[in-house]
C-alpha cells in the first residue's frame, strides 16, 4: 500500500508541475518546440552508442538493425518534424460560404492537447518512445513517458536522454511496472498514447473513457502476406523472411502467416527453404532473441501439435532465447497458431485455392495492423484492398512502410485507431480548433428580424432551394 501511495504521489507531483509549465505558455512558440527537439536529436546521437549496446542487451539487435530500426528511423522523424512544423503550425484556411458573408475566409488551427502520456513497448523502444514524443513536443504540449519495465537497459537510457534533454515539468519518464502504468491512467489527460497489445490496449481505452481521455491505441494483429503468382520468388522469399527475421518477428507490423496461391505453393517452399539457407538462417547465431523466458516459452508453445507440420527449422537456444524462423506447413485453421498473433519467428504457410478462400481466412482473425501483397495484378490487388480492413501495408514488400519518413501508420478495429508519424501524428497530439472571422466594419442586415422579402430571396439562393 506505501509503495502505491508513492507512487500516485509522484505522478501526481509531475501533473501538478507540468499543469504549471503548460500554462506558462512556453510550449506555444515554434522556437520552443525547435529547440526541445533540436536537443532531443543530439541526445539520442551523442548515446547512440550506448542505445546500441542495450538494444543488444535487450533483444540481441545486431549494431547495424538496432541502429536502422530504432535510432536511424527516429532521427529521420525528427528532421521531417523540424521541416514541416511551421507549415503545420500555421493550420488551414478555407472559405467561409456566402451565409457567413462579410467573413471570407475561416481557420482551423491546432492546440495542444496540453498533458499527454506515452506508454511506449520493449520491442522498438527507442523507435516508439522518442518517435511519438517527438510528435507531442512539436504539437506543444508537456508529456510524461512510461517506457516498458521489459527492456530493462533501453528503458535506462530512455530515462537518461529524457532527464538530459528537458526539464521534467516539460517532459517526464517514469520507469516502473504495470502498477506505475495503471496509477498513470486513471488522471485526467489531454491523451493517452499506447503502443504495445490489444489486451493491455482495451484496459487503457477502459480506463481512459472513465475521465473521457482521449486514446491512440497501435495494436497487433494477425498481418497475412499473401503470395499471389511466382513472378520473381526468389525476391518474394527474400522479402517476407526479413520481415519476419528482423527482431526475430517481434515487430508489430511483421507478417504473421503467409498465405500462397495453390498453384505456386510448392515451388514457393522449395524457394523459401532456399533462401532461408541461403541467408544463414540455419545458425541461431544469426537471429535477435526473444526478450525474455515468459515470452520464448509462448512462442515455443505455439508450435505444440503442429510439429509434425514443421518444413523447416524448428530449433531454439533457452539460454540464449533464440529462436530459429520455422515455416509450418497448412496447420489448421483453428490451430491456437492461426487464433493469436504471433509475434516471434514462427510463419505458417498456407495455400488457399481463389480469392473467395483467402478473403475467408483472413476474415477468421482479427483485424490485421497490415497486408502484405506480392503480385503483378493491380485488379487482384485492388480487389484485395476493397474486401479487407487494414491499417496499413505494403505491395510486393513487408515492414518498409514503416520506414517512409513521415507516412502515417495506424490500425483499424482490434489493430487500433490514430496514427504514428507524419502529419496525422501531429494532428493526434493537437486539437483542431474552429475560427470564423468577421469584420464589423461591414454588417449584412438580411438575418436580423424582421424578415422580408429580400431575407427569403437571399436565403433561397444560398439554399438553393424554395421557402
Amino acid at each position: 500500500m506505501q509503495l502505491l501511495e508513492n507512487h500516485a504521489q509522484l505522478i501526481d507531483d509531475i501533473i501538478t508541475k507540468q499543469n504549471e509549465f503548460f500554462s506558462s505558455g512556453k510550449t506555444m512558440s515554434r522556437n520552443f518546440r525547435k529547440e526541445a527537439l533540436k536537443r532531443l536529436k543530439s541526445s539520442l546521437l551523442e548515446k547512440k552508442d550506448e542505445i546500441l549496446d542495450a538494444l543488444y542487451q535487450d533483444l540481441g539487435n545486431d549494431r547495424l538493425i538496432g541502429f536502422v530500426k530504432d535510432v536511424g528511423v527516429t532521427i529521420k522523424e525528427i528532421d521531417y518534424i523540424q521541416k514541416h512544423l511551421k507549415k503545420w503550425m500555421k493550420g488551414e484556411s478555407r472559405f467561409a460560404g456566402m451565409l457567413s458573408f462579410p467573413a471570407i475566409r475561416a481557420r482551423t488551427i491546432p492546440m495542444p492537447r496540453g498533458r499527454t502520456v506515452i506508454i511506449s513497448p520493449w520491442n522498438y523502444p527507442i523507435l516508439l518512445t522518442f518517435v511519438p514524443l517527438a510528435y507531442s513536443i512539436a504539437a506543444g504540449n508537456t508529456t510524461i513517458v512510461k517506457p516498458s519495465e521489459i527492456s530493462v537497459q533501453s528503458s535506462r537510457i530512455i530515462n537518461e536522454v529524457i532527464q538530459e534533454s528537458f526539464d521534467s515539468a516539460h517532459v517526464a519518464c517514469i520507469e516502473g511496472g504495470k502498477e506505475i502504468g495503471s496509477e498513470l491512467i486513471k488522471r485526467k489527460h489531454g491523451l493517452i498514447y499506447f503502443i504495445g497489445g490489444e489486451k493491455v490496449g482495451r484496459i487503457i481505452a477502459e480506463a481512459a473513457a472513465k475521465t473521457l481521455t482521449p486514446t491512440v491505441l497501435e495494436l497487433g494483429g494477425k498481418s497475412p502476406a499473401i503470395v499471389a503468382d511466382d513472378r520473381n520468388l526468389s525476391v518474394t522469399a527474400k522479402r517476407i523472411i526479413l520481415g519476419k527475421w528482423i527482431n526475430a518477428g517481434q515487430t508489430c507490423v511483421a507478417p504473421d502467416y503467409i498465405l500462397v496461391d495453390r498453384k505456386v505453393k510448392d515451388k514457393f517452399m522449395q524457394t523459401m527453404i532456399k533462401e532461408l539457407k541461403r541467408m544463414g538462417l540455419d545458425n541461431l547465431e544469426n537471429y535477435s532473441k526473444i526478450v525474455n523466458e515468459r515470452h520464448f516459452e509462448r512462442i515455443l508453445s505455439l508450435m505444440d501439435g503442429v510439429k509434425d507440420k514443421i518444413v523447416y527449422g524448428g530449433n531454439s537456444d533457452k539460454d540464449n532465447r533464440k529462436i530459429q524462423l520455422t515455416i509450418i506447413e497448412n496447420p489448421p485453421l483453428n490451430h491456437q497458431i492461426m487464433q493469436e498473433e504471433i509475434f516471434g519467428p514462427i510463419l505458417p504457410v498456407i495455400e488457399y485455392g481463389n480469392e473467395e478462400e483467402l478473403v475467408s481466412i483472413i476474415g477468421r482473425n482479427p483485424t490485421p495492423l497490415a497486408l502484405y501483397v506480392f503480385s503483378k495484378d493491380n485488379k487482384f490487388i485492388n480487389s484485395i484492398h476493397s474486401k479487407i480492413q487494414f491499417g496499413n501495408g505494403c505491395i510486393n514488400d513487408t515492414l518498409f512502410q514503416f520506414g517512409v519518413t513521415g507516412l502515417p501508420i495506424g490500425g483499424v478495429g482490434t489493430s487500433g485507431y490514430g496514427y504514428n508519424k507524419g502529419k496525422a501524428s501531429f494532428d493526434e497530439f493537437s486539437r483542431m480548433v474552429s475560427i470564423l472571422k468577421k469584420p464589423r466594419w461591414l454588417d449584412t442586415p438580411f438575418f436580423y428580424p424582421p424578415h422580408g422579402k429580400l431575407s427569403k430571396l437571399l436565403t433561397e439562393i444560398i439554399f438553393r432551394t424554395k421557402l
